[in-house]
């Protein structure tokens, strides 16, 4: 078990999964496009909430490093379509 305030050891260049929570499938994969660009990805577990107000969307894509693994998190999360980034 790891101290709470470890870091976990990540192996750069990786796949990295992000699971967004937003307000529609397609205003999702649109900002994947534009934070994600041209980079290999794959969208993947799209699935609306019971109610469905809110969609959830797996994606995957390899970081080079920790900075562009954040970048990608924090420009996904800085939209106003997206609730939750995991």
């Amino acid at each position: 078990m790891l101290p709470d305030d470890a870091k976990p050891e990540i192996t750069y260049p990786c796949r990295w999964s992000y699971r967004i929570v937003g307000l529609s499938e397609s205003g999702v994969r649109a900002l994947v496009l534009e934070v994600i660009g041209t980079e290999d990805h794959t969208i993947h577990g799209v699935r609306p909430s019971s109610q469905g107000s809110y969609v959830a969307v797996k994606i995957s894509v390899v970081v080079r490093d920790e900075d562009h693994r954040l970048d990608i998190y924090n420009r996904l999360l800085a939209s106003e379509i997206v609730k939750v980034v995991l």
